[in-house]
């Protein structure tokens, strides 16, 4: 089966927090897909590359409205097969982990 990307940031976030958003959201991507990640490479002069994605990833734009009426719309049963990452404000807010975990979020795992 094909996998397929696409991330949607907020249009009216800062540049800096645009870039942030993209880089925790395939962070995320990349601890969590098995095979997302392709294997090093080497180019012609034998110098190493670490591998990089092996699937696109288009980043749409959409305002608050239209990214909150979508995340609602994949939380219901006809997506449950969609592997969903979100970055809420209360994320792009806090400076560390241990802060963003204490704004009413359950840690679920390890």
């Amino acid at each position: 089966m094909e996998k397929k990307c696409v991330m949607v940031i907020d249009s009216e976030l800062s540049t800096g927090l645009i870039a942030n958003t993209s880089a925790i959201l395939a962070l995320t991507l990349g601890k969590t897909i098995e095979g997302i990640i392709g294997p090093d490479v080497k180019d012609a002069s034998e110098q190493i590359h670490a591998g990089i994605t092996t699937t696109p990833i288009p980043i749409l734009k959409g305002n608050n409205e239209k990214i909150k009426e979508l995340r609602s719309n994949l939380y219901k049963e006809e997506f449950s097969d969609l592997f969903v990452v979100d970055f809420s404000d209360a994320a792009q807010m806090t400076k560390n982990y241990q802060e963003y975990t204490k704004k009413n979020i359950t840690v679920i795992g390890k």
